[in-house]
């Protein structure tokens, strides 16, 4: 069976394509599909996510997004490519999302590239692809020389259907004691090992990398005030920790927060309620001083 779509043609010995065929496939339609999306994006499909299958493990794709001014393209993993009753390129497809789009929403360890893996699939016509895209272990892209924007990295997995993440230990650094963000610098101690960000050191990334060696406030008792810098081609030593625990405590604070707000508004309406009272006995006061003088006058 053949057929024609977009421009370029493919030759089907079965109804379901080969693994092999998948990824000649892919290269043959991400080339042209990017092409195209340079000269015309009139027949272009916007995606939605509506749909959730089994996930499975392919190429990884850039997608137009809905609203194609304001949305970043969506990440997703090419799982197979199809043709359908009308020879059109029909692509199953698993979701990258981006940390603002799950229920955990982003956070300040998430990097600006990190997207997270979920197990929302669905079918999109083919022409939806604007190019493809390279999703990396958190250590494969700290080890990057070069970053580029086709460049993605991935650490956690979610679960669309229960909005929830699946892996929920990541390792934790600093005295913060947060994840790793690869776009933000850390300081490793030569004493302990573990890593730092230079604000949380009361230092600055300047002045860090001028330094040979470093020891953190623990370390520096025991050794001499020098310093080492982060390798980007290095992963920091892991401590593990539950996400869930940090954005625990971070609610914990929130609502203690809350908390002292409410008792600093009380006190200040229990402050008003007894000036307003005060003034009341005053005035009594003053009205008793008037009859026991009016009685004073009498006898």
């Amino acid at each position: 069976m053949s057929f024609t779509t977009g421009g370029f043609s493919f030759l089907l010995n079965c109804p379901l394509l080969n693994r092999q065929y998948v990824n000649n496939c892919f290269l043959e339609l991400t080339e042209v599909s990017s092409e195209r999306n340079k000269l015309d994006t009139s027949e272009t499909v916007p995606v939605s996510r509506n749909s959730s299958l089994q996930e499975k493990g392919g190429n990884c794709a850039l997608f137009r997004s809905d609203d194609l001014n304001q949305q970043p393209p969506h990440v997703g993993r090419v799982e197979s490519l199809e043709p359908d009753e009308n020879n059109n390129v029909i692509v199953k497809v698993t979701w990258y999302y981006r940390p603002e789009e799950t229920s955990e929403g982003r956070k300040s360890f998430h990097g600006d590239k990190e997207v997270i893996l979920s197990d929302h699939q669905e079918l999109h016509n083919a022409n939806t692809i604007i190019g493809k895209c390279d999703v990396h272990s958190l250590a494969e892209y700290i080890k990057l020389k070069n970053v580029e924007d086709k460049d993605y990295f991935s650490r956690f997995e979610y679960m669309a259907t229960k909005e929830r993440l699946k892996n929920k230990k990541v390792a934790t650094y600093c005295k913060c004691g947060m994840p790793l963000n690869p776009d933000v610098l850390m300081v490793g101690c030569d004493g302990c090992d573990d890593w730092f960000h230079p604000a949380c050191m009361k230092s600055t990334n300047e002045n860090v990398q001028k330094l040979k060696h470093f020891f953190c406030p623990s370390c520096l008792t025991s050794h001499g005030n020098t310093n080492m810098l982060f390798s980007s081609s290095s992963v920091p030593p892991s401590r593990e920790v539950e996400v869930q625990n940090i954005q625990e405590d971070m609610e914990h604070m929130q609502q203690k927060k809350e908390l002292l707000r409410n008792e600093r508004e009380q006190h200040q309406q229990a402050m008003k309620e007894n000036k307003r009272e005060m003034r009341e006995l005053d005035a009594r006061i003053k009205e008793m001083q008037k009859w026991i003088k009016a009685l004073e006058r009498m006898y």
